[in-house]
């Protein structure tokens, strides 16, 4: 009966860490816990700028979601320009408004754009438009606009300036998306766990017969031990993580 409840230390290693790989693995999938950010920097050359002051010098561009999960919009800035404010507005297609926010660029400025915390469901392969307009205080913006034409940039629309359509221009903008992991992705990160999870598994087997390391005799509740401190770890990273969205 004693015999039963302890277990060598490097078999108790063993099973924490296929424990721990495998409980990794189910996060992955099918639980789809993990998440990645899709969507690159827009690279499109300025062909020109407008300024975001007053009642009337507002800006309005619609766009087509690639994703479901729309988490930031960034936004191009005119380089050596004050920071300064504005305020952002999402709506859908039926002009419902979605979320809004006053913006700093001081604060929200990020290699060159303002990014914008947008962390809302859309529904994919939909049209939405965003409004820019001042803020209270007064403070102006100055954004860059790209020409369409030449580009091609077709998952951009229609772009509205002083309440006028601004033909084959529009903000220099890009779309982050936040989703689960990629399938491609997450058979490629299951396969390496698996190769780890029996490499390792060989590793400490030879080290602990060839060099006699880990093999005294613990209780079976010292693999639980080992595990406490990781899976408090990934619990936490996965909740961080998906609190985000």
């Amino acid at each position: 009966y004693l015999m039963k409840r302890v277990i060598t230390k490097s078999e108790s290693v063993r099973t924490a860490l296929r424990i721990l790989l495998l409980a990794i693995i189910i996060m992955i999938w099918p639980l789809r816990l993990f998440h990645e950010d899709i969507g690159g920097q827009n690279t499109a050359s300025a062909a020109g700028d407008i300024i975001i002051s007053g009642e009337d010098n507002n800006a309005a561009q619609s766009f087509v979601t690639g994703y479901a999960h729309l988490q930031y919009i960034d936004i191009r800035l005119t380089p050596d320009q004050p920071a300064g404010k504005f305020h952002f507005m999402l709506f859908d297609a039926e002009n419902k408004l979605i979320c809004e926010q006053d913006v700093d660029t001081s604060e929200n400025e990020r290699n060159g754009n303002c990014r914008i915390c947008i962390n809302r469901d859309l529904e994919p392969d939909t049209a939405y438009v965003y409004l820019i307009k001042s803020t209270d205080d007064g403070s102006s913006v100055s954004l860059q606009i790209e020409d369409t034409a030449a580009k091609g940039n077709v998952s951009q629309g229609v772009m509205t300036y002083q309440n006028s359509s601004m033909e084959n221009r529009s903000l220099i903008a890009s779309y982050i998306y936040r989703e689960p992991l990629r399938k491609g992705r997450s058979a490629l990160i299951i396969l390496a766990l698996l190769v780890i999870m029996v490499v390792s598994d060989m590793i400490i087997s030879k080290l602990s017969k060839k060099y006699d390391i880990g093999n005294s005799l613990v209780p079976d509740t010292w693999t639980y031990q080992i595990l406490c401190n990781p899976f408090i770890i990934l619990l936490a990273t996965t909740y961080i993580n998906n609190d985000q969205i």
